[in-house]
């Protein structure tokens, strides 16, 4: 790839900001075994890929009106690859996912077209609050699905048309100094607002709506939670070597398999991970560091969508993990 980079300092208080990427991509799979009979010639074998050059662009427009506060508009182009396992036109077992998953040698890249309006004030150094509005227009985005010609369930990667993702993100920093005693914490938190829209492509609701008449017209996008909040709580303090965090995350249910038509899409419920770590460095060079993740423990659940009811398709509990390391640097 290559990239070209303008920096126009058009006012005291605006600049814009533009560039140009170019990215070439030469991506091929094949499959020596032929699933009916083994090939007589290289033209029987399953093969798949693509072989293109993309221009990506981007234009960034930023206003300061004070100089410490920023008005962020901005344009740009990305694009997402199918890796090699969701390419290869074979069958693999997935065991995160606990789901057999078959490769689709025909998948396109995902194009993304991004605008974002984003207004930001750094209060003091390392302090920040933010707001931003995004949106995401997908160009033949890649879902998990299970092929809706098949009498048995076959789960493989395949493309959609296109998919909408609208956004509301918060991000706050703050040293908590207006206390002497907590002058060395740090509260942080990034609380990220999701409304996706996918609309039904017209077989498949078709087919739904023979077994429910108000089967809906559109469905979130694959993968996308409808909302994110991280925060944080730190603790530093240079001269004596401390560093201390507690961490909490969580995300909203999100869709991870889109199945037959009227049969129940699988969502993955919210998770709540709490963790917190410790660090001492000592002047001589030694470090240790205690970790404690997952202290809430919740269950992990994937359940079936029935409208008025769920059902599960896997429940497990991930456990608590503990840690110590010992780090020792040489001078």
């Amino acid at each position: 790839g290559a990239y070209g980079m303008v920096d126009l300092p058009l006012t005291e208080k605006f600049r814009l900001v533009t560039g140009l990427r170019m990215e070439s991509s030469d991506i091929f799979v094949e499959n020596h075994v032929d699933t009916i009979e083994y090939p007589t010639k290289v033209d029987d074998y399953d093969n798949g890929g693509f072989e293109e050059i993309d221009f990506l662009p981007s234009l960034n427009m930023v206003y300061s009106p004070v100089e410490d506060m920023n008005l962020r508009a901005g344009y740009g182009r990305t694009v997402a690859r199918p890796v090699f396992r969701e390419l290869a036109p074979y069958a693999s077992y997935d065991y995160k996912a606990g789901l057999r998953k078959i490769g689709n040698p025909d998948l396109e890249k995902t194009t993304v077209d991004n605008v974002d309006l984003r207004w930001e004030w750094f209060i003091n150094p390392g302090e920040i609050i933010s707001v931003s509005a995004f949106y995401k227009y997908f160009t033949n985005p890649i879902e998990l699905r299970d092929k809706e010609q098949a009498a048995n369930p076959e789960i493989h990667y395949e493309n959609i048309d296109n998919s909408n993702l609208y956004g509301l993100e918060f991000e706050v920093r703050k040293r908590l100094n207006m206390v002497e005693a907590l002058r060395d914490f740090t509260l942080g938190a990034n609380v990220t607002l999701v409304k996706s829209i996918v609309k039904e492509d017209s077989t498949r609701l078709a087919s739904a709506r023979m077994v429910d008449p108000d089967w809906s017209e559109t469905r979130p996008m694959f993968g996308q939670a409808p909302y994110v909040v991280n925060t944080y709580l730190n603790y530093h303090h240079f001269e004596r070597g401390w560093d201390i965090n507690l961490g909490f995350n969580v995300s909203g249910e999100k869709l991870i398999l889109v199945n037959k038509a009227a049969t129940p899409d699988v969502y993955e419920q919210p998770f709540a991970m709490l963790d917190f770590n410790i660090s001492k460095q000592f002047k001589n060079g030694i470090n240790i560091k205690l970790s404690a993740d997952n202290l809430l423990n919740p269950y992990f659940e994937q359940t079936y969508d029935f409208g008025s009811s769920t059902g599960y398709f896997r429940q497990y509990k991930l456990g608590r993990s503990f840690s110590i390391g010992l780090t020792y640097m040489l001078n």
